[in-house]
């Protein structure tokens, strides 16, 4: 009986020892995965975001921005790939400048015609990284960044850039570019609102709740926002009235913008659905 007792006691210990080890490993494998996921997102590469503007194509490819022109390289920037910046939004692009936001809180403004640096801006601190693209109005661009701050800087005629104008953090992050219209900035942030910002003075107006978490750009047609979101919705709001409709429910979420053609509206879900809407009526087409 003793033996027995012994032997039970000796199974027991090393049945603990294995079940502690186990979760020693289990513990360290976490550790490591998510040490290795920050190493990954820090110095990821991601699909290019991609612009164009008359015949040229400018991509934000992973560590640097190319322009692409009757499918020759125009220019690199910067001209050999740098590690430590990632790009994950579209630039904007005008007449004189590309603007890119980095993954690493920076606007780099290029020059367009050679790919030299113009200015290069830090905004706020390492929280802010750039997803969404810049948005350009007539005197400044306006850049949103994952950490919900929400900047404006004039742009000089020599490109170069001075003070923000202002400044706005929000209480959700921001990962779609803001929407202009009638001197209000539209800014969708992840905690399921849309915030209206005054274009000029960056004061929070108004923040709204929608249904859900919007994840690409809404898209602003004859003074309405057609968006999707998470919460398996197609919406429409209208900007003067403050009024949303939901124009469809799918079956899964929605990840991408949908696609105004006339008054028709497409969209596809993430469970392989494609759904064709009439604005006017929110009736399947």
């Amino acid at each position: 009986m003793i033996r027995f007792r012994k032997i039970r006691s000796f199974r027991k210990t090393m049945k603990q020892n294995k079940i502690t080890a186990l979760f020693l490993l289990m513990l360290c494998v976490l550790v490591l995965s998510a040490c290795s996921s920050r190493n990954a997102m820090n110095n990821s590469q991601s699909w290019p975001g991609i612009t164009a503007d008359g015949d040229t194509v400018y991509a934000a490819n992973g560590n640097m921005i190319e322009a692409v022109k009757d499918g020759s390289k125009v220019w690199s920037y910067p001209e050999s790939a740098n590690g430590r910046i990632s790009y994950y939004a579209a630039p904007a692009v005008d007449d004189k400048y590309v603007y890119a936001g980095t993954y690493t809180n920076r606007l780099h403004i290029i020059n367009k015609e050679d790919g030299t640096l113009a200015a290069d801006i830090e905004i706020g601190n390492n929280k802010n990284k750039v997803i969404a693209s810049p948005l350009l109005t007539d005197d400044s661009v306006i850049v949103a960044s994952s950490g919900g701050m929400v900047s404006s800087y004039p742009i000089a005629a020599s490109g170069e850039t001075v003070s923000p104008k202002w400044q706005t953090t929000l209480s959700g992050e921001v990962w779609v570019k803001p929407v202009y219209e009638a001197g209000c900035v539209y800014v969708a942030s992840m905690d399921k609102k849309i915030n209206v910002l005054d274009a000029e003075t960056g004061e929070l107006k108004q923040s709204d709740p929608i249904s859900g978490a919007i994840m690409n750009d809404p898209i602003l047609a004859d003074g309405k926002l057609y968006f999707s979101t998470l919460a398996h919705e197609v919406d429409e709001l209208d900007l003067a009235s403050g009024e949303v409709r939901v124009l469809v429910t799918t079956v899964g979420e929605i990840w991408g913008s949908p696609l105004l053609m006339g008054d028709k509206l497409i969209a596809a879900d993430m469970s392989g659905y494609v759904y064709c809407i009439d604005i006017k009526t929110a009736d399947p087409v």
